[in-house]
């Protein structure tokens, strides 16, 4: 293709960042609600109570390895109390991403395969957000819009052309290198336009930006390499233990690079440690199945 093909693709696809909907009107109450300190849990179950999907991922979260009861939670009210307003707020983000597009059946098995994704990613930040000192909240925040970019290319193109664009079988890491080949943009930078449409703050249009390319990140280089050691590991825990593509991985994260990054953060990437992280991410994705 053509420089001057992609140079219109391109343009074509940042200009839909300004026709993408705007947050759901529940989804704004919801926020503005766990923000007010004067809301009060009955306020919130009253908006939660309205989205099933909702209601389902707070009582799974508060059932999660995270709050560490000993009892099942089994009520939409006992669970907001457990999690609390902000973690309530990082679900309605999460759920909210995807709900303009459930009309779409076409492309409903891309999208639901992003959304998957894109919460275990936020799920695995959460996980790692400790050992770096940085809000779990946000980084959960993060890790569930790092490749919203993702859902501009999937709208814009049709199955056939996305196959071309995401092939199967290759590794996940050269679909930017696809991306950039055919379209002349690559999802993170799409991404990183949209969150800064939509307002959030710039360590989260960071780290959406600069989730492939950490190193090249202009400020808040720790919440972006997390983000990045999210999404890699995201995708090791989807691999089969022993095969190519997980040992690929695993080379990765054990890279000079990656490991003087994580060293630079107080974190010695060993390869026991791969196996612990990797061990304790698997046991907090099988909880929301």
């Amino acid at each position: 293709m053509g420089a001057s093909a992609k140079k219109k693709i391109a343009s074509q696809l940042i200009q839909e960042i300004a026709d993408f909907p705007p947050l759901p009107d529940v989804v704004q109450a919801i926020l503005q609600a766990s923000s007010d300190p004067e809301s009060s849990v009955a306020d919130l179950h009253s908006l939660v109570e309205e989205d099933i999907s909702l209601s389902s991922s707070v009582i799974k979260l508060a059932n999660s390895p995270f709050f560490g009861l000993s009892r099942e939670v089994s009520s939409l009210p006992r669970a907001l109390t457990v999690v609390g307003m902000e973690e309530v707020q990082n679900l309605v983000i999460a759920n909210a991403m995807f709900q303009p597009f459930k009309e779409f059946n076409s492309k409903k098995d891309r999208l639901e395969t992003l959304w998957d994704h894109s919460f275990r990613c936020a799920l695995t930040a959460k996980l790692l957000a400790p050992r770096f000192c940085l809000s779990s909240s946000e980084c959960f925040i993060a890790g569930q819009l790092h490749d919203l970019g993702k859902i501009l290319v999937i709208m814009a193109f049709s199955n056939q052309s996305l196959a071309k664009i995401y092939p199967e079988g290759v590794a996940i890491s050269s679909h930017v290198t696809s991306e950039q080949e055919l379209l002349g943009v690559t999802h993170d930078i799409l991404g990183a336009r949209l969150v800064r449409n939509w307002l959030f703050p710039e360590k989260l249009c960071m780290a959406v930006g600069y989730h492939h390319r950490p190193e090249k990140a202009t400020s808040h280089h720790e919440f972006c390499h997390v983000v990045w050691l999210a999404d890699t590991f995201t995708h090791l825990a989807d691999e089969e233990p022993g095969s190519a593509s997980s040992q690929a991985l695993i080379e990765l994260l054990l890279s000079k690079t990656a490991v003087q990054r994580s060293a630079g953060f107080g974190m010695d990437m060993t390869p026991f440690l791969v196996d612990e992280l990797l061990h304790d991410i698997m046991e907090v994705h099988d909880s929301f199945k």
